[in-house]
């Protein structure tokens, strides 16, 4: 999930190849403030690797005024024996926290195999992970992670290559954007690559277009890459909305409407259409219904809540 309540637990984690670290300055006081459920509770009946793996802190970026970037770097010894798939997310310990973060991953599967590295964009809140991220978070940090989620591209029992249809609302980009990032490397390297762990399927979806609604166009993250992408893969589009203000040449004032999503369902009349929705509740319980009532199956819609 792109930003997730969290769990109150023992820092007695498993940790391969590594020891607890010292306890680091304790959170501020606003930060512990308690929420009705914790991110371990929310996903307890979701897939959990078996351990945890370290990974140190190489970047952090102001995405936005209210969302950091962090870059975490697998050491190569543990690289190899870790992966996710594209939409899932990761539980995120911090050295003498308690409380556990739920963050989806914002990056490629291949940046992972490749390079060792994934990506996380963290809105600001006063829950202590997020707020740890925000306040005193630093290049060079070591946390630990371990991947989990059963909201992910391919979804099990999808075959062939259907079409997909991502609707992201706020930093429910997240996992979606992990999606579109992983679809443009299958896409761009359909042609030649050996098989990895991560290009199944072989060949890419159909096409893929993406809804993205945010409340300023400052908030619409990863933007730029997504217009380079567009431009240069035919089969993929985009379509932005902003809810409180925004600049007509670019993006929609407004919010995401039963008929945007008829429209992009008419376009692939045909062909198996796989829908990925991730934002508040509210958003995904109103996309759901419209897609169900446009005729889309309940298997055909995966969907997350960010909280």
């Amino acid at each position: 999930m792109a930003t997730c309540v969290l769990h109150q637990t023992t820092s007695k984690w498993l940790v391969q190849g590594t020891k607890l670290l010292t306890r680091p300055p304790s959170v501020h006081p606003l930060a512990r403030m308690s929420h009705k459920k914790e991110h371990l509770d929310l996903t307890s009946d979701q897939y959990r690797d078996p351990g945890a793996t370290p990974a140190q802190i190489v970047a952090i970026k102001q995405l936005s005024s209210t969302v950091k970037g962090l870059t975490l770097q697998v050491a190569t010894k543990h690289a190899k024996d870790v992966q996710f798939q594209p939409g899932q997310w990761l539980d995120f310990f911090i050295p003498g926290e308690e409380k556990v973060g739920g963050f989806s991953m914002c990056s490629s599967p291949s940046d992972l195999t490749s390079r060792g590295t994934l990506d996380l964009a963290i809105k600001y809140s006063t829950w202590a992970p997020a707020f740890w991220v925000h306040t005193q978070c630093k290049v060079g940090d070591v946390v630990t992670f371990r991947f989990g989620g059963d909201f992910y591209y391919p979804a099990k029992g999808v075959e062939g290559d259907p079409s997909l249809l991502l609707i992201a609302g706020g930093v429910g980009i997240n996992p979606l954007y992990s999606i579109w990032l992983q679809a443009e490397h299958l896409a761009r390297s359909s042609n030649s690559s050996p098989t990895t762990p991560y290009t199944t399927p072989s060949t890419t979806p159909a096409s893929v277009s993406m809804l993205y609604s945010a409340a300023t166009p400052a908030e619409l993250l990863f933007s730029s890459n997504i217009d380079k992408a567009v431009q240069e893969m035919e089969k993929f589009s985009c379509k932005y909305f902003v809810t409180q203000e925004g600049d007509q040449t670019r993006e929609v004032t407004g919010r995401i409407c039963k008929e945007d999503l008829e429209k992009e369902l008419k376009m692939r009349t045909g062909t198996r259409t796989i829908c990925y929705l991730c934002g508040p509740p509210g958003m995904v319980e109103q996309m759901k219904g419209w897609l169900e009532e446009l005729g889309v199956v309940k298997e055909d819609i995966k969907f997350e809540l960010w909280w």
